[in-house]
């Protein structure tokens, strides 16, 4: 269970809904918990580098990659092994699982 490995420790839950919507904002939340020191010139070319779509176009294998949009239907075994592993942290989160 995602949230027994993670108990005691610092952990930063990321959404990939949340990082969508702002990476910007994700970038500087990620690089405070870690405890990096940022600036714009930092921040700005790696949410640039990060977009779906820029991801998606640098990958040898675009079967990978699903629309870059939340909501991605996945198959049941998927679902069930999800919710095995991190069913729990994703409730936490906000995800219906």
């Amino acid at each position: 269970n995602l949230l027994e490995v993670c108990e005691g420790r610092e952990v930063l839950m990321v959404r990939y809904e949340d990082l969508v919507a702002d990476r910007l904002k994700g970038l500087k939340e990620i690089f405070t918990f870690l405890g990096v020191r940022y600036g714009q010139a930092t921040l700005k070319p790696i949410a640039e580098a990060s977009s779906f779509e820029r991801m998606r176009d640098s990958s040898k294998d675009h079967t990978f990659f699903h629309r870059g949009t939340p909501g991605y239907e996945v198959s049941e075994a998927i679902n069930t092994r999800a919710e095995e592993i991190a069913g729990k942290a994703m409730r936490r989160v906000g995800y219906r699982v």
